[in-house]
Order: structure tokens, then C-alpha cells, then sequence
């Protein structure tokens, strides 16, 4: 019996699974399959602790900013094909060739299926010229989920993705407006903080609701997690196409460990912290009322603060 194509792509999941973990059956190995497919089969449950205590654990779970991590490199590879109409048109073909077999990988978890929807039409609304407004392909990506899948609606993981991109799209800029500076690392910490927070703001009302933590330190993990979990992402696509060839895939491989093995220890370093994490709850009422006052901030749009303020 031939395969099937789902077939075909499980049977490249498997064969990707036991390249990285058939030699280094450890944690660090674990973790690099959660970071690059997010299977988190790999790993223990201290190690998942860390994560979400740390307030990274959004990295375990394969989602947007996989996606950007991946859009920007096949960007970035194929710019010589200018920004002509012809050279968009290719580079829309490539860049979701590229997202689409990712997310087939993947498994089409819904927040991935969301972030390959939103970067294929933003790529469509470049070639037609057209305006390619966030909220419009946010509630284009959610009808095309929930009619394929409408149990999706349900998933604590579709509930999670797009109440980050709506924080992104009404808080984010606002958040990131209020501090200006020339300076590039300034400019480029001060980014990620401002996503940071506006990603928990727009998720706290969810996770506190179904699992009564707050992590504390999540700002000081993200700025360190996020470069380094893009870093790991390149360097696994580099092994990738290296064991294909056969071309000193062991010396990549270690690299992948040694930069996974780090990343563990600093999410470990930050559990460890007094007060990690805070304990609370919250009611259906409570709920209600925190969901009211989420709606208000993401329209309030503060005042930015000009370099002579600075």
C-alpha cells in the first residue's frame, strides 16, 4: 500500500524525531524537539515547570513566532528576487511552500495554522497592493479554522494564539510608542519588552483562569529566550539541510545541544528565583470584570515619550 501524503509527512516527523534524539536521549534533546515541532512528548515534567514558571513556555508550543522566524529567513534568502511584481509573486510561492510544509510538520495545531494564514495573505495583499490589516486577516484566519475544525474554538491553544495577536494589534503599539531611541540595542530590547507585555496582557485573563499562576519574571526570560530560540530555530534548519546532504551534521548538532543545554539553565536559574510565580484565581464574575477593563485598554492608545525625554 502506497502512503498516504498525511502518511508521507508523519513518517518525515518520525525520521526527524529519532535524527535528533536517537543519539542524545536527554533533556536538551527534548527541548529541541519541542522548540523545532513542538512535540513535547521529550521531556519531563520538571522541565515543563521551568518553562512555564520562567514564563517561556509559549517557545514549547509551535506558533507565531516560529512562523516570523521562518518568514524572515526565506525573506531574507530570497531578496534578490527585487520587490518587483514578478519577484513578489515568487517569493509568495517560496515563502509559503516553505511556512505550509512547516506547518504540515507542525501537525496544524491552530495556533500555527493561524500565523501561516495571516503571512500568506499578508504576502497576497503586498502582490495587489491592498491594505493587509492585521484584524482583517486575524478574522479571516479564525473563520477558515473553525470551519474546517469548529471544535478548534474550544482548544486552549487557538483561545491563547489569537488573544496575543489581538493584544499585539490594539496594545502593542501603543506600548511601543511610548519610548523612542536612535539606538539600536535600546531600540531592540525595549521591542521585545513592549511584546512581552503586551502578550501577557492579552493572555492573563486565560491563564490565570485555567492555571491560577502569574509568572513573575517573564520580561527578563523573554529577552534572553526569544533571540536564542530564533538562533536555535536557524541552526536547526542549517542540521536539517545538512543531514540531507551529509555533510557534518554531528558538528551542528552539537552546537544545537550546546546553545539548548543554555537555554535550559537560565529557565532553570529563573525558577529558582523567590517568587516566581504568583498563585491566584479567579471567578466567573471577576472574569467578566477584568475582560471589561482588557477591552477598554486596547483602545486607550498612550501618549509617546520623544528622544529629548529620554
Amino acid at each position: 500500500k502506497k502512503p498516504t501524503l498525511r502518511e508521507r509527512i508523519m513518517l518525515v516527523r518520525e525520521w526527524y524525531i529519532k535524527s535528533l534524539t536517537k543519539d542524545n536521549d536527554s533533556q536538551e534533546s527534548g527541548i529541541l524537539v519541542s522548540l523545532t515541532i513542538g512535540d513535547k512528548s521529550h521531556i519531563n515534567s520538571d522541565t515543563r515547570d521551568s518553562f512555564s514558571k520562567a514564563g517561556t513556555m509559549h517557545l514549547m508550543a509551535v506558533s507565531g513566532l516560529h512562523v516570523s522566524f521562518i518568514y524572515a529567513f526565506v525573506s531574507a534568502l530570497f531578496s534578490f528576487l527585487g520587490r518587483g511584481k514578478k519577484g513578489r509573486i515568487m517569493k509568495l510561492i517560496v515563502s509559503s511552500l516553505f511556512i505550509w510544509c512547516y506547518t504540515a510538520l507542525v501537525g496544524f495545531s491552530p495556533s500555527i495554522t493561524r500565523a501561516s494564514v495571516m503571512a500568506t495573505l499578508y504576502e497576497i495583499s503586498s502582490i495587489t497592493e491592498r491594505d493587509g490589516s492585521g484584524l482583517n486577516s486575524l478574522s479571516l484566519s479564525a473563520l477558515i479554522i473553525t470551519l474546517i475544525s469548529p471544535q478548534s474554538l474550544f482548544d486552549l491553544g487557538f483561545q491563547l494564539s489569537f488573544s496575543a495577536i489581538l493584544s499585539i494589534i490594539f496594545v502593542y503599539p501603543g506600548l511601543n510608542n511610548m519610548m523612542y531611541s536612535e539606538k539600536w540595542p535600546l531600540k531592540y530590547i525595549w521591542n521585545i519588552l513592549s511584546m512581552s507585555i503586551a502578550c501577557q496582557i492579552g493572555t492573563s485573563l486565560i491563564t490565570v483562569y485555567n492555571f491560577q499562576t502569574i509568572p513573575v519574571y517573564f520580561l527578563l526570560t523573554n529577552v534572553i529566550a526569544i533571540p536564542l530560540s530564533g538562533i536555535i530555530l536557524y541552526i536547526a534548519l542549517l542540521h536539517a539541510f545538512t543531514m540531507g546532504i551529509g555533510f557534518h551534521e554531528d558538528i551542528v548538532m552539537k552546537i544545537l545541544l550546546i546553545l539548548t543545554k543554555f537555554l535550559g539553565w537560565v529557565m532553570n536559574r529563573v525558577e529558582s528565583l523567590p517568587y516566581s510565580t504568583i498563585k491566584c484565581s479567579l471567578s466567573n464574575t471577576e472574569a467578566g470584570i477584568l475582560l471589561f477593563f482588557l477591552i477598554i485598554f486596547f483602545f486607550y492608545k498612550p501618549q509617546s515619550l520623544h528622544k529629548k525625554d529620554i
